[in-house]
């Protein structure tokens, strides 16, 4: 959970098994019915400075927000120009969006299933499983 006021990070994670990708693309997704639980303009998105250093490049990395102020979208995609990919054995951070949550309630913060791949050295798209998160501001 998260106060009210007080600065908020989401850390957004890749997990595998022994595999070697070369590309990344990531859409997160929050909508309210009522009032955005965060300021947009406040919220941040910085991609893991250790994978930027090892090869990686972050052609995008955008937080839009909806026409209405209702919704919020964060775009990544990290591509590895290394000949030899990113071996990926357990778990990675690949970014963290800092925020700054304004009103009390359930936000639920989802992966865009359309919009989110891995993309094996090889070419081949990764099977991804989602994880939509719930999260309480108090």
């Amino acid at each position: 959970s998260f106060e009210i006021g007080k600065p908020a990070q989401l850390h957004i994670k890749v997990k595998g098994n022994d595999l070697v990708i070369s590309a990344i693309a990531v859409r997160i997704m929050y909508r309210s019915e009522k009032e955005l639980l965060l300021e947009p303009q406040a919220a941040t998105m910085t991609v893991n400075p250790t994978l930027l250093g090892n090869g990686w490049v972050s052609p995008i990395n955008t937080i839009r927000v909806g026409s209405q102020q209702k919704e919020v979208s964060a775009d990544l995609a990290l591509v590895n120009g290394t000949p030899t990919g990113f071996a990926l054995d357990g778990e990675e951070t690949i970014a963290t969006i800092d925020f700054l949550p304004i009103a009390a309630g359930t936000a639920e913060i989802r992966f865009d299933q359309q919009q989110t791949a891995v993309t094996s050295k090889t070419g081949e798209k990764v099977n991804v499983g989602f994880g939509n998160t719930y999260y309480t501001i108090k």
